[in-house]
């Protein structure tokens, strides 16, 4: 019996063809992922201010879960699968990321990533968070809106 060649991905149009380094948006996904992405660095200028208002960072962040939202479920709706899972899988990795680097910022035994999603908890989170927590929170939020920026090439 001889072996079965594999088929190539090309001669199928429900795989990606998307190269490694073809990371570009339709226009309305950029748009939506513009959208996180200026969510995030308004979090970054906000802890940047001398007394960052926690208020303004919990509106902040339920924008950013807005926008988030509205962006992976617009992926969802993708018809090529390949395309989807290759924006999904590397929008994922930096969320990822940055939920970790979430996690690490602690007070009174809550890690901010555990409250993310619970505005009033946040915002009490928030407004006793030391300026060190406020600073790196900002940091992080940059550093996941830099590196969406040069994945999907944003600019």
């Amino acid at each position: 019996m001889d072996p079965i060649s594999p088929i190539s991905p090309t001669t199928h149009n429900y795989y990606s063809k998307l190269t490694a380094h073809d990371h570009s948006l339709p226009p309305k996904l950029a748009e939506q992922l513009k959208d996180v992405f200026s969510h995030l660095e308004q979090m970054h200028k906000e802890t940047g201010y001398a007394h960052p208002n926690p208020l303004n960072l919990t509106r902040d962040f339920e924008h950013f879960d807005h926008s988030l939202t509205a962006f992976l479920t617009e992926v969802n709706h993708n018809p090529n699968r390949g395309y989807e899972k290759q924006i999904k899988d590397q929008f994922e990795s930096l969320h990822n990321t940055f939920l970790e680097d979430l996690s690490e910022i602690k007070q009174g035994g809550e890690a901010l990533r555990d409250v993310l999603y619970d505005p009033q908890k946040l915002q009490s989170f928030l407004e006793t968070a030391s300026r060190e927590s406020l600073t790196a929170l900002g940091n992080h939020a940059h550093t996941f809106a830099t590196h969406l920026n040069m994945t999907f090439k944003l600019n």
